[in-house]
């Protein structure tokens, strides 16, 4: 099988890396890195059992493992753990491969690499971004689910503004991600700038938002730093159907 072919190498690599020469190893280095971008398995095989090193990095910043993320192949992601790989070495500008999967919708990485014990809540280091945040925005359902089922922590997002991946999915529209928010234990009252959930949706127009924001507990009497509540915004934007929902709530 092929991940035995990879599991077989682990323990190989570690003797190797002992005595290989550096020029060999730079050269095999770059080549694996070539390969993983290349999305080349049999290569990637080749490369490692020859001594090259699974936390090979780039000129350009970029590691064996988040190429391999960035081209989706879950095979050799999987491969170059099993042979040492570190689920959590992050590219030159910050971003682990964790973080790259989630932006990128790699829904079946992401999981592996949280059950590889990566870093699910760990941060892009200049925005302060979460994985699950990233996914939140991206509208990635499949790797937002992947993620909190690995134990992600539903209230982080934005550390710098404090913007939630619940109230982000209410900007967005994005009603199955703030059902799945809210199911996974999401604050429905977070606030951001003196925003809530509530008021983005009532203030977007979406309905289905508001009216499950309010099943999970929404308070209508939380307003913004200006003093409107989600009721007012409403009033506002001529949101017709929500005004009536919010006058009876």
């Amino acid at each position: 099988m092929r991940l035995s072919r990879f599991a077989a190498l682990a323990a190989a690599i570690l003797s190797l890396s002992c005595w290989t020469e550096a020029p060999k190893r730079r050269e095999l280095d770059s080549r694996l890195l070539a390969a993983a971008e290349g999305g080349q398995e049999e290569s990637v095989i080749r490369l490692l059992d020859q001594g090259a090193s699974p936390d090979s990095l780039g000129a350009d910043g970029e590691t064996a493992l988040t190429l391999a993320v960035r081209q989706g192949r879950l095979d050799i992601v999987r491969g170059l753990i099993e042979c040492g790989a570190s689920p959590d070495l992050a590219n030159s500008e910050g971003w682990t491969p964790l973080l790259l999967a989630a932006h990128e919708g790699q829904a079946a990485i992401a999981g592996l690499l949280a059950s590889e014990g990566a870093a699910v809540d760990g941060a892009e280091p200049i925005s302060g971004w979460t994985p699950l945040f990233l996914a939140v925005l991206e509208r990635h359902y499949s790797t937002a689910q992947a993620l909190l089922e690995a134990g992600a922590d539903p209230e982080l997002g934005d550390s710098a503004s404090g913007l939630t991946p619940l109230i982000a999915a209410a900007r967005n529209g994005d009603f199955s991600m703030v059902q799945l928010l809210l199911l996974s234990g999401a604050d429905a009252n977070a606030s951001s700038a003196g925003r809530t959930a509530l008021i983005s949706a009532a203030e977007n127009g979406s309905l289905p938002i508001v009216r499950i924001l309010l099943e999970f507990g929404a308070d209508t009497s939380l307003a913004t730093w200006e003093g409107k509540t989600a009721l007012q915004v409403a009033q506002k934007g001529r949101h017709a159907k929500i005004i009536r929902l919010l006058s009876i709530d």
